[in-house]
């Protein structure tokens, strides 16, 4: 009974730990996706490009904003993210993936707080 109990969780880690190698966050398919027309990537390009923006998300995500050394962790990966793209993408392909991603950094709204400003009572 003991070893069919064994086996089991045994059995369960396996596929779990399969499961999760193979993970992509939904965020860098629609990246990908969005960058297939203008950097022309092909079907293995956009494979690998998909694991090397899924990566760089999932590890940006577990930073912590409060943490001291968070600017230079998420400086670290976006580097990390630059170099593979560069073994992926053609010169080309790179420079355009640059242009794509500072266009896109300049789309991100600005967030105002619809609240008032606290009166200060001196």
């Amino acid at each position: 009974m003991k070893a069919i109990h064994f086996l089991l969780i045994a059995v369960c880690l396996s596929v779990s730990c399969a499961s999760s190698q193979n993970n992509i966050a939904p965020e860098a398919k629609t990246k990908v996706n969005d960058w297939r027309g203008p950097l022309k990537l092909s079907a293995e390009q956009a494979k690998q490009t998909e694991i090397i923006e899924s990566d760089f998300l999932i590890k940006a995500e577990k930073l912590k904003p409060a943490d001291k050394d968070y600017g230079q962790q998420l400086s670290a990966l976006q580097q990390k993210r630059k170099r593979d793209l560069k073994k992926v993408l053609s010169r080309d392909q790179f420079i355009k993936w640059q242009t794509l991603e500072k266009d896109t950094f300049k789309n991100v709204p600005v967030r105002f707080d619809d609240k008032p400003a606290a009166k200060l009572s001196l």
